[in-house]
């Protein structure tokens, strides 16, 4: 196991742009972790008199249109991001990693069946299909945790099956047949851990992309319920006085474009670095 985690880290580093991203990656989650102890400054607390105030030693970021200092805010918009982005993707990858080893395995009717429902959620845009479980379900935290879950659901659905299809023909699962092990038993100690490394590599890339619909959710009043921290609601609470005061929407929209970008690049590496056909190549 060492082993593997030390290739793992050479080979991620000799990639200094995945690298990059590793780090970055780390300093935001450790950012979101002591998020109350890297500021005196509370997210909720108000202080009208210094509204819209500049950059200060008090305020590094200024404050918003309530006051509220904005680096304070910032941090804890990283918590939320992440914690809703780590829980949807949980939530999706468990019924979707679910759903597709069943299909791939059993196949036939219950093939059919789950691959016309991956694709019904395939026929509407992700961000269509969160923003009205949203509006049906309302708005929560918990809501829009499997709102955005639920749109992420086919990808796991259509790696697993796929990943399923191959192994469960695998001489190993016809000898574990052979010894009166049960489907299920197989499944989950032959079939799922030899199929879920694509599993790993698509969380990782779709941490990004949660974390985008989280921010756009928000954006559109939908999403993290106020007057809770959150990238995209800033970003719309800045909008309306963008031409006087533009930091208060463009330092979340930076916020938002760094983090996506470095899950997406770093995702990229790991899916490069875990394909023996590329890692040969690095």
């Amino acid at each position: 196991m060492k082993k593997r985690a030390g290739e793992f880290l050479s080979l991620m580093y000799a990639r200094k742009l995945v690298f990059a991203c590793f780090v970055v990656i780390l300093l935001i989650v450790l950012i979101a972790i002591f998020a109350p102890f890297l500021t005196r400054h509370g997210p909720y607390d108000i202080d009208l008199k210094n509204r819209l105030a500049g950059c200060t030693a008090d305020h590094l970021l200024g404050t918003d249109n309530q006051g509220r200092d904005l680096l304070t805010r910032m941090f804890y918009g990283t918590r939320s991001a992440l914690l809703i982005a780590a829980a949807s993707i949980v939530v999706g990858g468990a019924i979707g990693v679910f759903l597709g080893m069943v299909a791939g395995y059993f196949g036939n009717w219950a093939d059919y069946l789950i691959m016309r429902f991956t694709e019904t959620l395939l026929a509407v845009p992700g961000i269509v299909l969160s923003m009205a479980v949203m509006l049906v379900l309302g708005q929560s935290t918990w809501n829009l945790v499997f709102a955005i879950a639920i749109s992420t659901i086919p990808t796991y659905i259509r790696v697993m099956r796929s990943q399923v299809m191959s192994v469960k023909t695998a001489d190993y699962i016809a000898s574990c047949r052979i010894q009166g092990g049960t489907d299920w038993h197989i499944m989950a100690r032959h079939v799922l851990p030899n199929a879920i490394s694509p599993i790993i590599v698509t969380a990782t890339m779709n941490i990004g992309n949660s974390i985008l619909s989280e921010a756009t959710l928000s954006f559109l009043g939908l999403g993290i319920p106020v007057p809770q921290a959150a990238w995209g609601s800033m970003v719309s609470e800045g909008f309306a006085i963008l031409r006087s005061n533009p930091r208060l929407s463009i330092v979340p929209g930076c916020a938002i474009l760094i983090v996506v970008l470095a899950f997406n690049i770093f995702g990229d590496g790991i899916r490069d670095i875990l394909d023996p056909r590329i890692k040969n190549n690095i």
